[in-house]
């Protein structure tokens, strides 16, 4: 029963949709996923036993330096972190990746290990900067209207946008 349990955890580990590696203290990968493989370009072969700064910005940059701010922070409190940073997949495509890094203690506080869950959210940060844009887009153009009274409502009620037109027709001034 264990045994099934244990097969079953690498399995599901193996296939997540997420970046997944453990590290020694030190750095080194002991443990990746499929995934860690398909972004890299590199088999699990060729990364264990390197150093996972290596494995993920295999050339020196800003990224990294970001990145190893970060570990070494959950490092010295022994406290989970988690944030946004960008690495290289290896087709030369810039990822945005949402990191969650955990470091893991024996009961007398030191440290085991890392773990490391990093979701792949560039498509939801692409799609955040076009509705940005398409909103940005559309004040442009509503604010230049002056013949209409437009102005738009949430919907609990209230005024949202209130045009030069609407101003000019009611009196009412934006705030």
């Amino acid at each position: 029963m264990a045994q099934n349990l244990e097969n079953s955890i690498c399995s599901v580990l193996e296939k997540a949709n997420a970046l997944i590696f453990y590290t020694d203290p030190k750095g080194k990968l002991l443990m990746c996923n499929k995934q860690l493989e398909e972004v890299t370009g590199k088999p699990k072969e060729k990364i264990i036993g390197s150093d996972c700064l290596k494995v993920i910005f295999p050339h020196a940059s800003i990224k990294e330096q970001v990145f190893k701010a970060m570990v070494d922070d959950a490092i010295k409190f022994k406290r989970p972190g988690n944030f946004e940073g960008a690495l290289v997949d290896s087709s030369g495509n810039e990822r945005t990746i949402y990191w969650n890094i955990t470091p893991l203690v024996t009961d007398n506080r030191d440290l085991e290990g890392m773990l490391f869950l990093g979701n792949d959210i560039s498509l939801s940060k692409e799609r955040e900067n076009s509705f940005r844009n398409i909103d940005e887009t559309l004040k442009n153009i509503l604010l230049n209207i002056k013949e209409y009274a437009l102005y738009t409502i949430n919907p609990m009620g209230n005024i949202t946008y209130y045009g030069m037109g609407a101003e000019a027709m009611f009196g009412w001034k934006r705030s």
